[in-house]
Formats: C-alpha cells, structure tokens, sequence
C-alpha cells in the first residue's frame, strides 16, 4: 500500500547536500514560490536564486535536507555561520538560518520548528550563542509564525530597491537547565513540631 506523504511519519535529521541536490532543491523553491505567489505572498520571486548559486552553496558545505519515501525531497535549510549582507559584521557567536523550505505536502506537521531547533543544536555544538534568521518584513504572516517559535524581532535591514526590506529575528541559544534544590524545613502544627523536604526549582543558563 502506497505511503501518503501527508501523514507518513516524518524523519528529523537532517543530511548535507552535494552539489547534485542542486538542481531538486531550486526546484523546491520554485514551487514554494508558486504557492506564495497564489496567495499574494510577499516573500521570494523565480529568479532570485540561480541553480549555480545553490550548487556553489551545497559545496561549501551550506545546505541541509531531509527526503522521505516515496516524496523525496521534503524539506531544506541553509545554515551559515555568518551574514555580513544582512547582519553586518558579527557581533557575537550566532548561526544564521536562510532558505528554510518545507513541501507543502508536509506543512502542519512541526517539520520547520524541527528544523529550526535542529539548526539552534547545531549551532550550538559550533558554539553560537544566537540562532538569527530574516524574512521580508511585508511578510506578516511569516513574522508570526517566527514569533511563535520563540524569536524576537530585534530590527528591520534596509536594502537596495531591487530586494524587499528585511525583518530581523534571534532567539538565545543557550539552553534553560532546571536546577532543584532540596531543602528540609522545620515548623510546628497542632503543638507537635514536623518537618519535611521542600523541593525549591529554578533555572540556570549556561
């Protein structure tokens, strides 16, 4: 029986590209273009990434995929290690997530935030304190959704007339840890004296 793509399970790890992905993952932002475009979505246009782009892109090492049987290529992101055009020089530590792209056979499923947390963890192993990404700030509906995953919109980069302004968003990457303190607490009730274990919780970062 044939695997339906909309609800078969759906892997989360990630694997490198090659410079022959290049050809299946512009032709996954094309068709992401077509359905924003349908819908009056102000975001990417066909034209401003070219096959060769992606291709140089994948041999530096840039692009990442997860492909499901039998759909293939379902999802795609750029992780970068900085982003002077947009971010200018760093400032600190950061991983910079573009391109991020999920078959819209597959949307609803969490497969972005999958891929957005898996992008904050691999920044972390390369020690990025901030996960930063943009999107066009015309784009509301994309600016919420990056809201909702945690991130904060820290400003807007202004950019020649022929690109679209961009919304700037980061959220920390250094991990919540709980820390749990036991603490043993002495009183009376009814006369008699008790006591008994108090847990105390709190968060450290680190």
């Amino acid at each position: 029986m044939p695997t339906d793509p909309a609800t078969s399970p759906l892997p989360v790890a990630p694997s490198p590209a090659s410079s022959d992905d290049a050809a299946e993952i512009l032709h996954l932002r094309d068709r992401l273009v077509d359905w924003m475009q349908d819908r009056g979505i102000s975001q990417w246009q066909h034209g401003d990434v070219s096959e060769e782009m992606v291709r140089r892109q994948a041999e530096r090492g840039q692009w990442w995929l997860i492909r499901s049987d039998p759909a293939g290529l379902i999802a795609a992101v750029r992780i970068l290690s900085a982003d002077p055009q947009i971010w200018g020089e760093p400032d600190q530590a950061a991983v910079y997530v573009h391109g991020l792209m999920v078959n819209r056979g597959y949307a609803g499923h969490g497969l972005g935030r999958q891929l957005l947390d898996w992008a904050a963890e691999h920044g972390r192993h390369h020690g990025a304190e901030v996960l930063r990404l943009d999107c066009v700030a015309t784009n509301p509906g994309l600016c919420d959704y990056y809201l909702e995953q945690g991130f904060t919109r820290v400003g807007t980069k202004e950019l020649p007339p022929q690109w679209r302004s961009a919304a700037l968003f980061e959220r920390s990457n250094l991990i919540g840890r709980t820390k749990i303190r036991m603490v043993l607490a002495r009183g009376s009730c009814n006369g008699h004296r008790v006591q008994k274990i108090v847990i105390v919780t709190g968060m450290t970062r680190h």
